[in-house]
């Protein structure tokens, strides 16, 4: 049973003398080379370290580790808060040359979405729903990596009558977000590796104003789950990548969760979208 508070590295030092040769090449390999390694499965690193893909397998389970899957996901754990934008990239090169692109980015996609059942239930979406339909503002927070993500859905939740304002990292005086916060307001978070340090600290201080806070994150190590008053994980099973398989899923889940808001008032959001027209109308917007 592996101690997670270990590292990977704490774990190798402790086995590394009883590897035997072919071990010790492998992991002298992933240590020389572990922001990369991490993108690759158990096969392309077989072949980089010219070793057989049992031995990378009896590797593993040497350092304690059920499979190859439990060990990459623990040098994961050690390194995807570090790994900056251009690692990724060149972790993204090496995979590339082990892949086929189109089919492992649809694959993993379609994994994540198929994935929501078991990660949303119908109950957590009312309750969300409801909190936003009953709250005076919604704070749609997300920085960085989410920041487009909130704007997109800020853009549909306004069209549907409800009280949003999106906040990133283009929000220029961020005082003003949190005077405007009180125990009536919702502020939904979206924040995943590497954790933006602001918005870290803009969540802390709206949750101190009183107003409820949803986060959406990666998993219960995160740094904003301590300011959530509850909290929905959307698990990165390649925590490297540009998220392309995981943000699918959560667009999936926003699509559901626009449509609970928008249906839920029927009337609200029809005279909302008329409005609407009636604008696009006047300044000729189409």
């Amino acid at each position: 049973m592996i101690n997670h508070q270990d590292t990977f590295f704490d774990i190798l030092d402790r086995h590394y003398k009883h590897l035997s040769k072919k071990q010790v090449r492998l992991a002298d390999y992933i240590r020389k080379n572990y922001k990369t390694a991490v993108f690759l499965s158990c096969v392309p690193m077989a072949r980089e370290v010219d070793i057989s893909e049992a031995t990378v397998v009896r590797f593993a389970n040497a350092l304690g580790y059920e499979g190859f899957t439990e060990m990459i996901g623990h040098i994961q754990e050690y390194i995807k808060n570090e790994m900056t934008t251009v690692e990724k990239l060149q972790g993204l090169g090496a995979l590339s040359a082990h892949s086929d692109i189109f089919k492992d980015v649809m694959d993993e996609s379609l994994r994540a979405i198929k994935s929501l059942p078991k990660l949303v239930t119908q109950e957590k979406i009312d309750r969300i729903a409801k909190d936003m339909r009953e709250s005076r503002k919604v704070f749609l927070v997300g920085f960085e990596s989410a920041g487009g993500l909130v704007e997109y859905v800020g853009y549909h939740l306004l069209r549907a009558g409800c009280k949003v304002e999106v906040v990133n990292e283009k929000t220029g005086n961020l005082l003003t977000v949190i005077h405007d916060a009180d125990p009536d307001c919702l502020v939904m978070s979206i924040c995943f590796p590497r954790y933006a340090k602001a918005q870290i600290r803009l969540t802390e201080m709206l949750s101190k104003k009183g107003a409820k806070v949803f986060v959406v994150t990666d998993g219960p190590g995160s740094p904003l789950i301590r300011y959530s008053s509850y909290s929905l994980f959307f698990p990165l099973n390649n925590s490297f990548s540009i998220y392309t398989e995981i943000y699918a899923a959560i667009l999936t889940f926003f699509q559901i969760l626009l449509y609970e808001v928008g249906l839920a008032d029927y009337e609200k959001t029809r005279q909302s979208l008329l409005k609407l027209e009636e604008y696009n109308s006047a300044f000729e917007v189409f």
